[in-house]
């Protein structure tokens, strides 16, 4: 089939361009960019099982933690791309849009929406431009799993069932480390907070927190240094 005598390349291509991708999970506020391979199976006319590979960019906005404390909380947006090969029939289909989503760095929710081009499916479907909707779960970063229908205005309508992994992750899952504190009795020694919660900005305090935890490590090189000078 012609269509799929083009596409072989260009999946091959895709591929092949995987490892140049790689590269740390998203930071806090960055941009991020997430190559995906999935098994896809789709149900319309019929049932067929086939490949998908996705590739994902865009902003990650998440509300940084303290290290061992709550989930980062994490709110994508971004653009994708997709091409998916089906069979029985060699069937091609590609895709592009938006999505938005929010979570936390265990468990992050998307949805997306955007416009595709499936090839000809049969005679009496000749495939063409269709919309595409769908919503995603992405777990600890990099297995996802995706719900999608695509409707298409030449009659190529379906729903289809995703399930795989990305490497890099999709989203990050970042966390600020605070200084190693003065302890008392196995407890950190923290300095003060001026003022109460109702006073200062949501923000402006927990850089505050930030900010007393990495100050409470002074005391503690403090004294280190006068255990070394005690004992010369």
């Amino acid at each position: 089939m012609p269509t799929f005598r083009l596409a072989r390349p260009v999946i091959a291509a895709g591929l092949a361009a995987c490892p140049l991708l790689l590269g740390s999970p998203a930071l806090a506020d960055q941009a991020f960019a997430s190559p995906g391979l999935f098994l896809h199976l789709s149900i319309g006319q019929r049932m067929r099982l086939g490949a998908l590979f996705d590739f994902r960019a865009g902003w990650d906005y998440e509300r940084v933690r303290l290290c061992g404390g709550d989930p980062t909380r994490q709110y994508p947006v971004g653009g994708f791309a997709q091409m998916a090969w089906l069979w029985p029939g060699e069937i091609t289909r590609f895709a592009a849009g938006g999505f938005a989503g929010g979570g936390t760095s265990t468990f992050v929710g998307t949805g997306e929406l955007g416009v595709s081009y499936t090839s000809r499916i049969a005679d009496a479907l000749p495939g063409g431009v269709g919309i595409q909707a769908g919503t995603l779960g992405t777990a600890a970063n990099v297995v996802e799993v995706a719900l999608r229908g695509n409707l298409g205005f030449g009659g190529a309508t379906d729903l289809s069932i995703s399930l795989g992994a990305r490497l890099p992750g999709r989203f990050g899952a970042s966390c600020a480390i605070p200084g190693r504190p003065l302890r008392i009795e196995g407890q950190p020694l923290l300095a003060r907070l001026w003022g109460t919660a109702e006073e200062v900005d949501a923000a402006a305090l927990a850089w505050a927190r930030d900010a007393s935890a990495e100050a409470a490590s002074v005391p503690a090189f403090l004294a280190l240094a006068r255990d070394l000078v005690a004992v010369g």
